[in-house]
Formats: C-alpha cells, structure tokens, sequence
C-alpha cells in the first residue's frame, strides 16, 4: 500500500479484518474525495464551501457464492460496514476476478495537478470574459468547482495481491440560467464535444424549477451563454436544450475522468450536457433484474456497451 494515504489504508485494512482469510477471493475498493466550491450570484456575493468524504466497496467470493457491500463515514467504521454487508448479501453469482494467470494491470498516468488558486483564477476569468456583456439571459450563478479523489483497489486470491492507485482531478464551471434560447446553431463546439444538431428529437429534461445547471469546461461556458441568448428575446424563449454535449477525449486530456472497470475495458463516452439524465446501471434492462445495485458481469464476457461497474 505504498503511496496510499492514511487514511484509505486504515479502511482497507479495516475491511480485509472484517471479511479474515474466509474468502476464495477478496476485491476492496476505496476513495477519498475532497471538493472546494466557489459560488457568486447575480449579485456578487461569494460562497465558499468545501467537503470530504470517505468511501469504501467490497466484493467478496466464497465457493459459488458472491457478495457486495459499500459503505461511507470514518474509516475504519466504513471499512468494517462494507465488509459485513458483503457477508450479509452472499448469493450465487459470478466470480469477481478472473483466473489468478489472467489478471493484468493497466497503467493511468496521473492526472495533472490543481490548487485552489487555480479555482478562483477560473471564476475570475469567466467573470471578467467581455462576452459575458452580451448576455440577455438571466444568469443566476455562475460557480467553480474543483474535485479531487484519491483511491485505489486491493485484489488477492490466495497469495496473489494487486493495488491499483489513481488520482482524478476535475476543475470546471457550473452556470445556472433561465430563459435559455431554443436553438444553438451559432455555438462553436469545440472539436472534442459531438453536439446533436437542432431540431432533432430528445426526451424531456428534468428540471427543479425550471433551473438548468450544466457543468461545462471554463472555455465553453461563455460562448454557450451568449449563444443562447441570441435565440429569442428576454422572458420569451424557452429553457430546454436541444443539443447533446459529450467528452470524446480520453486520458490526461479528458475534461471528466474516464472510468475503467477492473478488467480494464474503458467505459464509453461521458455526457456532459444530456436531455434527460442516463439511468443507473442496476436500471438497465441489461442488469437482468439484479436485486441489488451491484452490477457485476462475467470477467470473460465481451464489453458491454456500458460501465460493468
């Protein structure tokens, strides 16, 4: 467990006391997020917030049986409670982790480094973009957010032992607005995003008092603003978006982290602005009716066109 901190050591050691050497096979996930948020309204006032949380998965195989528990809290308690849920839901099912010859490793190279610094710097740039004179809408916050996680995963079957360790760092803008245009054909989406073309057909967006809140990078954020404003006059266009925005880059130069199960299939695209919001995986149809939200399939099976986790 070198290079893991303190605290995600004492959980997994936490959880490996709780499930003892009664196990054919033994998988241990846990994380570390800390998230700083920097928030102004229409009026300048500033919120400054800040969160950690600790959380901690564990999947375990006896004989034909296997189980899943996660928990979150302090560490050892987190550790400890995710052990005793995955003793506790212990059904047959498929084995967590292929042949011991069969494991592999796949490298992530760091990401790259942010401070708080760099947080205000980017709530200031937007505040300060000339475009941000053009705007007709209603903007009622504007806001950075940056996250950052630290975890890794512990695997053994009999005396073979992995770690996996990872840092994923995600610096980005939160705008919230209302009155937003109905079209878009002047926005200039960066080759990266793929952006569905106006008038095509999308579901119904869930929206909490007719609020829309999109994550987007620094760089887009004013122009998207802008362009909808354009798309009608104040008070009478409509706030619904016709447009998909996803994250085709992979790796370091990924604005979301790209997520990889633990055989290594990278999971698919990742949405930054949807129509409606995708379903949980133990919701898929694909799950098979799973009675738990632990989906796992066969570690020899193709990759789905999905997350496995």
């Amino acid at each position: 467990m070198k290079g893991a901190s303190v605290n995600l050591a004492s959980a997994v050691h936490a959880a490996q006391q709780g499930v003892g050497g009664k196990v054919d096979a033994l998988e241990v996930f846990c994380r570390r997020a800390e998230s700083f948020q920097l928030t102004a309204d229409r009026r300048g006032f500033l919120l400054r917030r800040e969160a950690t949380e600790l959380g901690v998965a564990c999947r375990l195989q006896k004989g034909e049986l296997v189980g899943f528990g996660r928990a979150s809290g302090s560490e050892k308690e987190a550790g400890r409670e995710a052990a005793r849920l995955a003793w506790a839901f212990l059904s047959p099912g498929h084995p967590p982790l292929p042949e011991p010859h069969q494991l592999g490793a796949v490298p992530v190279p760091p990401g790259r480094k942010a401070n708080r610094d760099e947080v205000e710097g980017l709530f200031s740039e937007l505040a300060q973009d000339p475009a941000r004179k053009e705007l007709t809408v209603t903007l009622v916050s504007a806001e950075t957010l940056f996250f950052r996680s630290e975890g890794f995963t512990v695997s053994w079957e009999n005396r073979l032992f992995l770690v996996e360790w990872q840092q994923e760092v995600l610096p980005g803008v939160v705008v919230a607005f209302r009155r937003a245009g109905r079209h878009a054909e002047d926005f200039r989406a960066p080759s990266c995003l793929k952006v569905l073309e106006p008038g095509q057909h999308l579901p119904p967006l869930r929206r909490e008092r007719g609020l829309l809140r999109v994550l987007l990078a620094p760089d887009v954020a004013a122009p998207l603003l802008v362009s909808l404003a354009r798309r009608g006059p104040p008070g009478k266009a409509q706030a619904f978006p016709p447009w998909d925005l996803w994250d085709l880059r992979q790796g370091r130069e990924a604005f979301l982290p790209m997520a990889c199960d633990g055989e290594g299939y990278a999971a698919q695209n990742l949405p930054v602005l949807v129509g409606e919001p995708p379903e949980a995986p133990h919701r898929r149809p694909e799950a098979g009716g799973a009675p738990r939200g632990a989906v796992r399939v066969p570690w020899d099976a193709p990759p789905a066109p999905h997350p496995v986790h």
